[in-house]
């Protein structure tokens, strides 16, 4: 993980389907039931944390926030784990990017170039809190890197500051980043994924580029309010499945960078508690300081 929203503006149709209609934003995915529209969002409408339902049935509206950074926020926010959960909808690795300008193709070169200039160069980011700045200090710290976390009100805002060459390295969801890095105005030097995207077959992981631990993703899921009955959830969850299996959502969902994936309300528990507790350690030992 961690959880967190793509953070760019893209709102596209994915598909229309008996169930609803499936619209996946850079931030979040919405669906419009027949009977309520249900927004999945994320903690502050520019890219971070879980995604709550905010309305379960057409006459009975809620809105709750919730953040997997949930050691970061000192109040008003409700952490992850105290929610129920549904299912995942989509995940994608993060990627490090840099403008072309900055001089080191390769992963090893830009670690060689930051280490030899400490605090001279500094990254973008969605957002402090972010997956994406989880995802720079996770790598900041295996790699022992001086470099300045500047973040930003959402990836597109990022974005916009790399290609510029303003802020010339970033850190931010491969969706967000993927057309920038096919039309050259940035460089793609490494995925936090597992395997190589299809979409930029000619980026390394991480780990193939000699750092191995550095997995993070981001994903696109859906909580419930705790105590929300369990036949509620599991109709929700049933129908997700149904609409993520169609071949057009999939094939939509792929298109933009994101790999549609579905799990138990039981096993997305496990996951988001076992992410929370990993991504709390990096919080700490890259000493965050939590905020309201």
């Amino acid at each position: 993980m961690p959880m967190a929203g793509a953070g760019g503006d893209l709102t596209t149709t994915v598909a229309t389907a008996p169930t609803g209609t499936i619209l996946v934003t850079a931030i979040g995915v919405i669906i419009i039931t027949t009977t309520a529209t249900t927004t999945i969002n994320d903690d502050n409408g520019s890219g971070a944390g879980a995604y709550v339902l905010r309305s379960l049935l057409a006459d009975h509206t809620q809105s709750l926030r919730a953040s997997a950074g949930c050691p970061l926020y000192q109040q008003k926010r409700t952490c992850a784990v105290q929610l129920g959960m549904a299912t995942i909808i989509a995940a994608a690795p993060h990627v490090l990017v840099v403008h072309p300008s900055f001089p080191a193709n390769s992963l090893k070169g830009f670690v060689a170039i930051v280490r030899a200039n400490p605090g001279k160069y500094s990254y973008a980011s969605a957002g402090t809190g972010q997956s994406s700045h989880l995802a720079g200090e996770l790598f900041k710290l295996a790699a022992g890197l001086d470099l300045v976390h500047v973040p930003f009100n959402g990836a597109s805002p990022a974005m916009m500051s790399a290609v510029g060459g303003h802020v010339p390295i970033a850190f931010i969801s491969l969706p967000a980043a993927v057309t920038f890095i096919k039309e050259g105005k940035l460089r793609g030097l490494a995925i936090t994924g597992n395997a190589r995207s299809k979409l930029l077959p000619e980026v390394p992981t991480m780990a193939e580029a000699g750092f191995g631990n550095q997995e993070s993703i981001f994903m696109q899921g859906v909580l419930f309010p705790a105590g929300t009955a369990e036949d509620i959830v599991d109709r929700w969850y049933r129908e997700i499945v149904d609409i993520v299996a169609l071949p057009e959502v999939r094939d939509r969902l792929t298109s933009l960078g994101l790999e549609p994936i579905v799990n138990t309300p039981a096993s997305f528990s496990v996951q988001i508690k076992s992410e929370v507790a990993r991504w709390s350690k990096v919080i700490r030992n890259a000493r965050i300081r939590p905020f309201d």
